[in-house]
């Protein structure tokens, strides 16, 4: 009985952890995810106010056709030697349909040397797939016949 109660308690806590990890449509709390990724990777990142968000969805609208709220706006660099610097931009939008629709624009661009990334409100821009790989960590729940639940991190 304690082993069954122990499962289901477990089981309702991973499941309650992966539901808090999923996508919303608040960039603010998406986007500060990825920024911790970015900072705790080593990169320096400015922050950007309200008349650059407008500026910068206004770019959108012009050179893509579509129209977003841009409510976080991160660019930054990291330095790795003497002659390797990576770029990353940031954006986070109002919404996930509107973080979609740029990502699929800037695909459909297919610009060499970029890489793109994006979760929930939030699209990650850069040059460096080595920055584009942090993000690509995939976490498996299994759960086995034995009410074993195995956990496999993947890259």
């Amino acid at each position: 009985m304690k082993r069954t109660l122990l499962s289901v308690v477990v089981i309702f806590l991973f499941g309650f952890a992966f539901a808090a990890c999923g996508p919303s449509d608040n960039g603010n709390s998406d986007a500060a995810g990825v920024v911790a990724i970015l900072e705790e990777a080593g990169y320096t990142l400015n922050s950007y106010d309200n008349e650059t968000h407008e500026y910068f969805a206004g770019q959108v609208q012009t050179n893509y056709g579509i129209t977003i709220v841009v409510v976080d706006m991160y660019q930054g660099y990291i330095i790795q030697g003497a002659d390797q610097t990576r770029f990353v931009r940031v954006i986070a939008c109002q919404t996930a349909a509107q973080a979609t629709s740029y990502y699929d624009a800037l695909v459909a661009e297919d610009e060499e040397g970029i890489y793109l990334y994006k979760t929930g409100t939030v699209v990650v821009y850069t040059g460096s797939e080595a920055t584009k790989n942090l993000f690509n960590k995939k976490i498996y729940l299994i759960r086995t016949s034995k009410n074993l639940l195995v956990l496999y991190v993947c890259e």
